[in-house]
């Protein structure tokens, strides 16, 4: 019996070592919400965007669900997804958590690469 218990409890925590492994690994493939309800300065928006290709009016929507929509690292080559062509048109997303109580709240996008 406790050479049983003693596989089941290393069996388990292989499953969580590998499950923080995979959780840690793949976190900053998803997009990132950025939380400007405390902005007070200028900022970098550089970090995990997502990333679409084609024009549907439907993206421009909040509510849209762009959850099939690929990661993208804006700090890098938009070949790294496109790397035999560059489609004519991408839409980019980023969440952005604002205060409603901050009027006049201007952010800047990186620059397309």
């Amino acid at each position: 019996m406790p050479r049983t218990l003693s596989l089941l409890r290393l069996r388990c925590l292989i499953v969580v070592l590998l499950l923080a492994f995979l959780s840690s690994a793949l976190f900053p493939l998803f997009a990132q919400t950025f939380d400007a309800t405390n902005l007070r300065q200028s900022t970098d928006l550089n970090g995990t965007w997502l990333v679409q290709a084609g024009d549907d009016p439907a993206f421009s929507s909040p509510t849209f669900d762009d959850s099939h929509w690929t990661p993208f690292n804006v700090g890098t080559s938009i070949k790294q997804i496109f790397p035999n062509s560059r489609p004519p048109i991408l839409w980019y997303r980023l969440h952005v958590k604002v205060s409603p109580s901050q009027p006049g709240l201007a952010l800047h996008g990186a620059p397309d690469r």
